[in-house]
């Protein structure tokens, strides 16, 4: 991923997770995989990935605010 020279080890981490998931994930998915990560850790590197291209909300969700949309990776 040519990307990945301009990533953090946490952004890494987390679009590893992503890739490696069997299903689309949550922000509070995500979270819960590690000890160390909060939603104000998760939330940015997850709008730096979208905003990259590297990841996308799946599906729409009713209730946003509840960081309930579903997160994958964006295979090229």
């Amino acid at each position: 991923m040519a990307a990945s020279k301009n990533l953090s080890k946490k952004e890494i981490e987390i679009l590893s997770i992503l890739a490696h998931a069997e299903n689309p994930m949550t922000i509070s998915d995500i979270v819960a995989t590690n000890s160390a990560y909060t939603t104000n850790i998760v939330q940015p590197i997850i709008h730096k990935l979208s905003d990259l291209g590297l990841v996308e909300v799946s599906a729409k969700s009713p209730s946003p605010e509840h960081f309930a949309l579903p997160i994958i990776p964006k295979m090229s």
